[in-house]
């Protein structure tokens, strides 16, 4: 795997530099585009495909999908991983969300100028609060691009990366080889060591023992949304304040911008627990 640094710039105030980024991966929404990217690969799948969707559903169990999609990958000397495999058949069912270069999935999904907008006002009001951190946890570190914000704009001396997806840590420890990584569930995440616990993702994570983990008096940044929300998290300030409580705010503010579904309104706190 590889990361290309194709240019650099400044990002809306011009505060922050950000670096804009390519990846050549074999996280699983590339592993399909390039099996589709062979023309006889995706003849046969497409037929495949097109007689899936005109099967009786109690017929289906007679098309042997597993088989052909094996020897298409023998034939052609092309190996994807078990989650790649899924995306195939996924995509014999008629999906094709992880076609898209933007797909929330994808390493470019998290370089959209809606998500790097995000991190870059992260960065930044972090920073105005406290420039001097020894060691920082992110939670839901995603495909890493946060970690690799703030490593070049805030001074944080040590920072770990938490994912419970080995896809998106593996990218992660690509671009932040100077970043501890730690792929596990973040309500099982070990927190009293860290002087900083920084959740960007509040509304995509389930449970809230990550919260319970961190220590009184550690400085923390939570944000939310207000789309894609678990069942019970906040999706606005008063909610985020209310749930996951700060004995001394030192910043709270929302950020209006919009996303490839539409308008995304996002609340952040930074304060100690």
């Amino acid at each position: 795997m590889r990361y290309n640094e194709i240019q650099e710039g400044h990002k809306k105030d011009g505060t922050y530099l950000i670096r804009a980024m390519t990846y050549e991966s074999h996280s699983p929404p590339h592993e399909l585009r390039a099996f589709l990217a062979i023309p006889e690969v995706k003849k046969e799948l497409d037929k495949l495909r097109f007689v899936i969707k005109n099967t009786p559903v109690n017929q289906l169990n007679k098309i042997p999908r597993a088989q052909i999609v094996d020897t298409l990958l023998s034939q052609h000397g092309f190996q994807i991983s078990p989650r790649g495999k899924e995306l195939v058949y996924n995509y014999l069912k008629g999906n094709d969300q992880y076609l898209k270069e933007e797909s929330s999935d994808t390493f470019e999904g998290s370089m959209s100028d809606d998500q790097i907008l995000s991190r870059l006002w992260m960065s930044k009001r972090l920073k105005e609060v406290s420039n001097d951190i020894n060691s920082a946890a992110v939670l839901g570190s995603w495909y890493g691009v946060l970690p690799y914000i703030l490593k070049r704009n805030n001074n944080i001396k040590e920072m770990t990366a938490i994912d419970n997806e080995p896809g998106c840590i593996k990218v992660s420890e690509d671009i932040n080889p100077d970043v501890r990584h730690i792929i596990e569930d973040c309500n099982k995440t070990d927190l009293r060591s860290y002087d900083c616990v920084i959740n960007p993702s509040v509304n995509n994570i389930k449970g809230d023992e990550w919260y319970k983990n961190i220590q009184p008096k550690t400085l923390c940044l939570f944000q939310t949304e207000d789309i894609s929300v678990e069942k019970g998290c906040p999706k606005n300030i008063e909610e985020l304040k209310a749930k996951y409580p700060l004995s001394n705010i030192k910043y709270e503010g929302v950020l209006q911008s919009e996303d490839r579904d539409g308008s995304v309104l996002r609340s952040m706190t930074i304060g100690h627990k």
